[in-house]
């Protein structure tokens, strides 16, 4: 079981305190002798699970919030990456998204796909993700090389990565490759 928590983006004070967490923990700590930042690009992933009974400071219900939640995530990364004037140095990527999310995700990630064929969560659900997003206002998308989620019955074959390394190298906006959940049943 993981265990994780999610930020109040509501509470302005939280808000203030991740972006300064983002500036100066992320991307300004590893900045080189001229004070720019050596990050070039991060996931900035879980902005889809607000709880349907988180308590929030704003007092708003959850379920109302709760498609606005990928939208702020994404602003806020957004924010940081306008204020040290690195928009055009440096991108993000999220997994969530709701229709303002495009304005400031210049990237989304197709999310956890099994190491399969299928179409429902496989190699096809890459392809009719990336085709939604595009429809939806995303210009670049990508998905898991050879997928991720493999189960003690599922393992990524030869040809599944190699059929997916060529979609990504026709489709990807980049090419990342994952080992997967089960490094070791899956071909690498």
């Amino acid at each position: 079981e993981i265990a994780f928590g999610l930020l109040d983006l509501s509470n302005p004070e939280c808000v203030t305190w991740i972006e300064g967490i983002i500036r100066d923990n992320m991307l300004m700590a590893g900045a080189d002798d001229h004070g720019r930042p050596r990050v070039a690009g991060w996931m900035a992933d879980f902005g889809e699970y607000l709880p349907f009974d988180a308590p929030l400071a704003s007092g708003e219900l959850p379920s109302a919030v709760h498609n606005r939640y990928p939208e702020e995530w994404a602003a806020i990364n957004h924010r940081v990456l306008k204020e040290l004037k690195m928009e055009k140095e440096a991108f993000f990527f999220s997994r969530s998204a709701s229709i303002r999310t495009p304005t400031y995700t210049p990237l989304l990630w197709m999310g956890d796909q099994l190491v399969s064929w299928d179409s429902h969560d496989g190699i096809k659900s890459a392809v009719h993700g990336m085709l939604s997003a595009g429809l939806s206002g995303f210009s670049l998308c990508h998905s898991d090389i050879g997928g991720y989620t493999a189960t003690p019955t599922r393992a990524r074959s030869q040809q599944l990565l190699m059929r997916w390394m060529e979609l990504s190298a026709l489709s990807d906006a980049i090419f990342r490759t994952h080992q997967g959940s089960r490094p070791f049943h899956n071909h690498q």
